[in-house]
């Protein structure tokens, strides 16, 4: 891709008399001739149309621009120069949209229902207070556009989450509100290079390890699945299963994954010494599937799982909530029977 297009291409974007059908025009010469390029040149075309994305006047072409990055990196090209760009503009459109809702919701205090957010009656106030707060309702429908690449950025780079961090207090606040603001959430709550600690009592077999990029725990269940150790040599989870919580296959895989364990917190230990941890009083212990690792408790540094005899068949879709975000066991070590017992041991003394 040659200079003079990409220059032409910025040009169109800049300039404010561009009319919205010869931007999608220029948007879609440019994604086709970007994405037929070689890594080198991709790479050359994201280190200078990124730059736009935060500076850029308009915010919805700001988020166009940011789009077409996105769909870029989705073809493998690197993350880092996208990373600055997005998440300033990113960081400043989230406040603005803060205070966006904010007078609609003095205007209109409706919107906040007894059962939950009326979205009919927020969508009609954001279309009445458009014409009086114009600027704030750019910001608003921009991040409407802008979210999907930073959930693409922060599904591929440990990095961009790690910048990404503090916003993770104001996008919970707009996740009732916004689509958006839930998945970037969602994405922000994901653990890096976290330290796990994987006791099964029965067999004293455990290890220890770090986990990143892992969305949630029907997720690290299946995982768990396919990587701890197994006396009888067999297989706990399918392939198909197995590659696609690996992401090494499609975002959505065949059929459902049958759980093969009950998994608790390190608080279930107790129950562990007097052989009971199947049973239903440990209820209050379980690593719900339907909740994500961070909500396991941590315990000397660890995120602590305990496994044991599943309580009832349970199952869920063989799918992972981020198409392009890569789990992650490293610095895994398996621990010796004697290890596994004084960890129990431990635990169970609290």
């Amino acid at each position: 891709m040659n200079t003079e297009f990409i220059t032409e291409f910025l040009e169109i974007f800049h300039d404010p008399e561009s009319s919205q059908d010869f931007l999608e025009q220029a948007a879609n010469q440019f994604y086709q001739t970007a994405s037929a390029t070689s890594y080198i040149e991709g790479q050359q075309v994201l280190s200078k149309v990124a730059p736009s994305i935060e500076t850029l006047s308009d915010p919805v072409r700001a988020s166009y621009v940011a789009l077409l990055c996105g769909a870029l990196l989705e073809q493998g090209f690197d993350p880092d120069p996208v990373i600055k760009p997005l998440l300033s503009r990113l960081q400043t459109m989230t406040a603005d949209v803060q205070t966006w809702l904010q007078i609609c919701l003095e205007h209109n205090p409706s919107i906040r229902g007894e059962e939950g957010i009326e979205y009919d009656l927020l969508e009609e106030t954001e279309s009445s207070m458009a014409e009086t707060q114009p600027a704030l309702a750019a910001q608003n429908t921009a991040f409407d556009t802008l979210w999907r690449p930073a959930v693409t950025l922060c599904s591929l780079s440990k990095d961009a989450r790690l910048t990404a961090q503090p916003l993770r207090t104001q996008l919970e606040l707009l996740q009732d509100f916004t689509v958006g603001g839930g998945w970037l959430s969602k994405i922000l709550a994901v653990l890096d290079d976290e330290p796990i600690l994987v006791l099964e009592p029965s067999t004293k077999l455990g290890f220890a390890a770090r986990i990143s990029g892992i969305s949630d725990n029907f997720q690290l269940h299946t995982l768990l699945m396919d990587i701890f150790p197994n006396p009888t040599g067999q297989p706990r989870v399918t392939q198909n299963a197995a590659d696609t919580a690996w992401a090494r296959g499609a975002q959505a895989g065949e059929g459902s994954v049958l759980g093969y364990w009950n998994l608790y917190d390190w608080r279930a230990a107790s129950a562990v010494q007097a052989q009971q941890l199947a049973t239903e009083i440990n209820r209050d212990y379980w690593v719900w599937g339907e909740g994500i690792p961070s909500d396991i408790p941590v315990r000397n540094g660890y995120r602590i799982i305990l496994l044991g005899e599943p309580a009832y068949q349970r199952s869920w879709a063989n799918s992972r909530m981020f198409g392009h975000l890569r789990p992650e066991f490293t610095d895994l070590t398996v621990l010796s029977t004697e290890d596994v017992q004084d960890w129990l041991e431990q635990l169970s003394a609290v």
